[in-house]
């Protein structure tokens, strides 16, 4: 268990981790279970019953989440309760210690919510059908080699989900139940909610290998749909993980290139030519895969497309400024710096050290980050290459 004894919040907070497979097979029955985790338990048998609880609890809050992390999915609970100090009346071990045990070890899980759960999912997936910008990144991402989790939807598939039984999301909720369970956690608890976490705890292992995304075969998809606006996504293979040398180099890259503000996408796409709505780009760093996304006209298509690689092209001849490589620093190391100011960034950072088996201090990660120079940068720039694209057309066919 990793604690971060800490007096900076009002709030414990603690975070309970627990790994699977990440697989095409199970990722949406594994979507159907944590829906059905998170909405009543043995003691609590119904909605109503559970926000009761956490009301009279000082607004205790539950959530459960989902991660992607390479092969591997990674579920988190998340629990958050006011300390005792700040209560008026206090908050008492056993509400605390009964609330986590009843979702952690106790959900109710009957017919009834299986079915509001399968519906409710059903119309997420329906939903998102409708999101431009979500159908081609997932789109993009599904044309990569099946055999590498990138081309796999976090999502789910509503193909899937119409086969769905009960039956088998029990099956895949005794699974999940008996995960080992790795605890992190930050404040002031109690003792007898440490040692009860403690109990419960197991060492984590560090991912001792990656798999960056090494297709070689380009693929490109086109669709048209009854949307709002056209959206392009464009995925560049880096070779580069998390775990790299270049790492650091390929973030800054990732910053100059579409993220930090006034980026080398946005000046140049959206101010200089107003040929896009909005651009960005994004790092799936496990996976070594940098994203590009934007809305636009198809009628732009080509040229943006053409514009997006010169971007490229740019960083790797080193052709812009210099006071766009230090405001992206700047950006980063500010990012670093509020880490601790919010418990569950903080735990985050915890874990990906713990995970990563990385041991450099703020102080030092932000030292590196400083001394990295535009030759870094262009290094990792030529490593990028075009593996996928996906276009996704408003159809302007009169109805």
């Amino acid at each position: 268990m990793r604690f971060i004894k800490t007096d900076k919040f009002v709030d414990n907070s603690i975070s309970i981790r627990m790994f699977l497979p990440f697989e095409r097979e199970t990722i949406t029955v594994t979507n159907l279970a944590l829906r059905m985790l998170k909405r009543k338990t043995e003691v609590f048998p119904s909605l109503q019953q559970v926000a009761l609880a956490l009301n009279e609890a000082y607004s205790f809050r539950v959530s459960l989440h989902m991660t992607g992390l390479g092969n591997k999915l990674m579920i988190e609970y998340r629990f958050q309760y006011l300390q005792s100090q700040y209560c008026p009346t206090g908050l008492e071990d056993s509400t605390v210690l009964k609330i986590m045990d009843q979702f952690l070890f106790h959900p109710l899980i009957d017919a009834a919510s299986f079915e509001e759960c399968k519906a409710q999912y059903e119309d997420k997936l329906l939903r998102l059908q409708d999101d431009p910008d979500y159908l081609s990144s997932s789109q993009c991402l599904s044309l990569l080699d099946k055999g590498h989790t990138s081309s796999i939807s976090i999502q789910g598939y509503q193909s899937d989900l119409e086969t769905l039984s009960y039956q088998d999301v029990q099956k895949r909720i005794h699974v999940i139940m008996t995960l080992k369970k790795h605890v992190y956690v930050c404040g002031r608890p109690s003792q007898a909610v440490l040692s009860y976490l403690q109990s419960i705890d197991a060492p984590l292992e560090p991912v001792m290998s990656m798999h960056p995304y090494q297709g070689t075969e380009y693929r490109e998809s086109f669709l048209q749909k009854e949307i709002a606006q056209t959206s392009l996504t464009m995925a560049f293979k880096t070779k580069i993980t998390i775990k790299d040398e270049l790492s650091y180099p390929l973030v800054l890259l990732n910053s100059v290139l579409g993220q930090c503000p006034n980026n080398l996408l946005f000046d140049t796409i959206r101010e200089k030519y107003s040929l896009c709505y909005a651009i960005h780009s994004s790092l799936i760093r496990y996976d070594g895969l940098l994203l590009v996304q934007t809305g636009l006209s198809k009628a732009n298509f080509e040229q943006v497309k053409f514009l997006i690689q010169e971007q490229i092209q740019r960083i790797q001849s080193m052709d812009y400024s210099d006071e766009l490589l230090e405001n992206a620093k700047k950006d980063w190391i500010d990012s670093i710096r509020s880490i601790q100011d919010l418990p569950f960034s903080w735990m985050e950072q915890v874990f990906s050290d713990d995970y990563l088996h990385q041991t450099a201090s703020i102080v030092q990660r932000i030292s590196m980050i400083q001394r990295i120079q535009k030759e870094d940068i262009a290094l990792a720039a030529h490593n990028l290459s075009l593996c996928a694209l996906a276009l996704v057309e408003e159809n302007d066919e009169e109805v």
